[in-house]
């Protein structure tokens, strides 16, 4: 009978995953892509580093786009619209034949003034509005183009064909094209392809492991090089300033408390001897009882008592509980920190749990 894994329970209403759906935008995980904690958390790690410079960039280039905006709105009023209106004026009938056969793009100008960016304008229109403006007539009747449009439509395809065809005759295709056209094909592949790559999650965890990995290691040299510079000094000093009544005080000190405890574990040694041979002796008894009452009672109040129980345990109880109570506060605070540490003493990756997310009511 299989044992039930352990999961982590996240929410997309958590501070980290809404972070790194900030950062990450589009590939940033998702309660249907994502299902262990490791990888989660490596790229919550990710997300962090490159935090600054995403929002840096990403906030210079809004900024950027709302200066142009403001360019733009100018420039249409005083360049953009005179230059859409001045280049349809000038079209001929070989040009907006070609736009009405897909050869040739309206102009972009004009889309940005009289419809959008893209290419929406729809060319059958345009073209029949365009000819009918030029010639008086109307381009279609009851829904289908007048002989007179269709007669011209003939006409324009045949001077278009017969120009295409002198084209051809006089300036033959280069290899030389056809291969740069290739090799633009191939580098927009690669850079794709390039893009995808960086993109996804496997590169960006390894290479966040790998920085990561690196600010740690420069840290560490960083302290160890204070710390070690710290105690050469400390060492200089000592040297320096030795003092041999003060080194022989705490020796002194140390040496009594030494033999405080060794005569306190004889004499419980004793004690328990006397104990099993019944004090048999008066003398024996009395010598017992002194002992026991003036040195091995005071000595076991002080040493065992007083440091040991009272002291020494109370206070080491104290710091294992402190420690505890600060280490769990440390984990429950750090959130996914915590989560993704505490199970890392095992070599397996906790899977996750999504929470749904509590919908606000109106």
């Amino acid at each position: 009978m299989q044992e039930n894994k352990p999961t982590v329970q996240l929410s997309t209403n958590a501070w980290h995953y809404r972070f790194m759906k900030f950062i990450l935008r589009s590939i940033a995980p998702t309660p249907e892509n994502m299902f262990n904690l490791c990888p989660y958390f490596w790229l919550f790690v990710c997300s962090i580093i490159i935090a600054i410079p995403v929002v840096v960039i990403r906030y210079f280039f809004k900024f950027l786009n709302w200066t142009l905006c403001g360019f733009s709105w100018v420039l249409e009023k005083t360049i953009i619209l005179p230059t859409a209106n001045s280049w349809y004026d000038k079209l001929t009938d070989l040009d907006v034949y070609q736009i009405w056969d897909h050869i040739m793009q309206i102009n972009s100008v004009y889309r940005l003034v009289y419809g959008d960016d893209t290419d929406t304008i729809n060319r059958d229109d345009f073209v029949e509005k365009w000819w009918e403006k030029k010639y008086n007539k109307k381009a279609k009747h009851n829904g289908q183009s007048t002989k007179a449009f269709k007669k011209w439509i003939e006409i324009q395809h045949i001077k278009y064909r017969e120009i295409e065809n002198q084209k051809i005759i006089n300036n033959p295709p280069h290899t030389f094209e056809i291969k740069m056209e290739v090799f633009r094909d191939n580098i927009g592949d690669r850079l794709d392809n390039l893009k995808n790559w960086i993109t996804s999650w496997k590169t960006l965890i390894k290479w966040t492991k790998t920085v990561l990995g690196a600010i740690i290691t420069s840290l560490g040299l960083f302290c160890t090089y204070f710390v070690v510079n710290f105690l050469g000094r400390q060492v200089l000093w000592i040297v320096e300033h030795w003092d041999w009544h003060t080194v022989l005080i705490v020796l002194g000190i140390i040496g009594c408390v030494v033999v405080a405890i060794g005569i306190f574990m004889l004499l419980r040694i004793w004690v328990e001897f006397i104990k099993e041979k019944k004090l048999k002796l008066w003398y024996v008894r009395i010598i017992y009882y002194l002992l026991y009452w003036l040195v091995f009672i005071p000595l076991k109040i002080v040493l065992y008592y007083f440091f040991w129980e009272l002291i020494l345990r109370n206070l080491w109880a104290l710091i294992v509980g402190g420690a505890r109570l600060l280490w769990g506060s440390f984990i429950g605070f750090l959130g996914i920190f915590g989560e993704y540490f505490g199970a890392s003493y095992t070599d397996y990756c906790p899977g996750i749990e999504w929470v749904p997310s509590k919908k606000t009511k109106k």
